[in-house]
């Protein structure tokens, strides 16, 4: 089942064969949305996916994240996650590869960065 509310859209699934049973479910979920929101009704009725939100997550934190919740083959994770840092580093102007301040390789992730 589909839901739009308040310019978002999530599915459930309804956890029923019982086409009535589903029904009442859906109808029950869709009632709740409309009267209290979808913070509400997602703490509720999905209650497995909604964690305290970090401010400003690191980079790590955040494939850290989607790797939980993702649902791609690990070699795709592994080649946005090499993408992505590649961009984020060169957005932040951090070079990859090279020496630190001390003159020792800096290693973090699959990259190696110079600060």
């Amino acid at each position: 089942m589909e839901i739009q509310h308040g310019g978002k859209r999530h599915r459930w699934s309804l956890a029923s064969p019982n086409r009535e049973a589903a029904a009442a479910r859906a109808k029950e979920i869709y009632l709740f949305v409309q009267a209290n929101g979808w913070e509400m009704a997602l703490a509720k009725f999905r209650p497995q996916f909604r964690k305290e939100k970090k401010q400003n997550p690191t980079v790590g934190e955040f494939l850290d994240e989607l790797k939980a919740r993702a649902d791609a083959k690990a070699k795709t994770l592994e080649d946005y996650a090499r993408a992505f840092r590649t961009i984020v580093a060169a957005v932040a102007g951090i070079q990859i590869g090279g020496r630190g301040a001390a003159g020792t390789p800096i290693k973090r992730g699959g990259a190696t960065l110079t600060q």
